[in-house]
């Protein structure tokens, strides 16, 4: 049986034992743990930054090549024929053949003047027209230009002025304008209207109908006024408007 000076000295001996395996790591221990685990980390980082670089180079490579085409100048040409001058190889090259190249196709020499910077109508037609009776009442027609030099805009607004007995003719045909309503005087119907393009041009005929019984003698009839309008911002008001003057013949 041990004695009591052998077990004492077996549990000194077990707790220096212990003691060793629970100490923990000194500062330099843990500092030498850090930079190891730092190393690793940028090894990684490097590895994934060479595959990534590998696969852009890869797939750059199998990517086709767009070359832009290339238009012979004259200056080139010239270049390439030392002896001549540079009108001779100018002439003489297929860049200025305007088959062989956009730049080199003949201008227009009508100047298309710049729009403006508003909508900008001009409308023209005739002074007069002179209407045939069908034996109950007076019919005709005539032809309209409304021109646009400006910007693009909204909606047109065509004013109707009408003398008495004298009417705007919708079921003949369709003026360009309509659903018309009552504006303040002078003018007779405000009527709505298509905008026109900047820079376009619309024709249309408008046909008038004169409550008149045949006459044995002529009748010339002022009064009717066509006048449109682009919202108010127009520069040249003044050629908007058309003014026609009805003539019932006699019979």
């Amino acid at each position: 049986m041990p004695t009591n000076d052998s077990l004492q000295e077996r549990l000194a001996r077990y707790q220096v034992e212990t003691m060793r395996a629970v100490v923990p790591p000194g500062p330099l221990a843990v500092r030498r743990t850090v930079l190891r685990r730092q190393r690793r980390r940028v090894a990684l980082a490097g590895v994934a930054a060479l595959v990534a670089i590998a696969s852009a180079i890869g797939v750059a490579r199998w990517l086709p090549t767009r070359v832009a085409p290339v238009n012979p100048s004259p200056s080139v040409s010239a270049s390439n024929h030392p002896g001549s001058s540079p009108t001779t190889s100018a002439s003489s090259s297929p860049s200025s053949s305007p088959s062989s190249s956009p730049s080199s196709a003949p201008t227009s020499s009508t100047t298309v003047p710049p729009l403006g910077t508003v909508a900008d109508l001009h409308v023209s037609g005739p002074s007069s027209v002179t209407l045939a009776s069908d034996g109950t009442v007076y019919r005709g027609q005539f032809n309209l230009t409304i021109n646009n030099s400006g910007i693009p805009y909204t909606q047109s607004t065509v004013y109707v002025a009408l003398p008495v007995g004298v009417d705007i003719d919708f079921q003949a045909g369709d003026p360009g304008f309509g659903a018309c309503v009552r504006p303040p005087s002078p003018e007779t119907f405000a009527c709505y209207a298509s905008s026109i393009p900047a820079g376009g041009r619309i024709a249309t005929t408008v046909h008038v109908v004169a409550q008149y019984a045949p006459r044995s003698t002529e009748l010339d009839i002022l009064g009717f006024e066509l006048r449109y309008d682009a919202g108010g911002t127009d520069p040249t008001p003044a050629d908007n408007t058309v003014a026609v003057q009805i003539v019932l013949p006699a019979t």
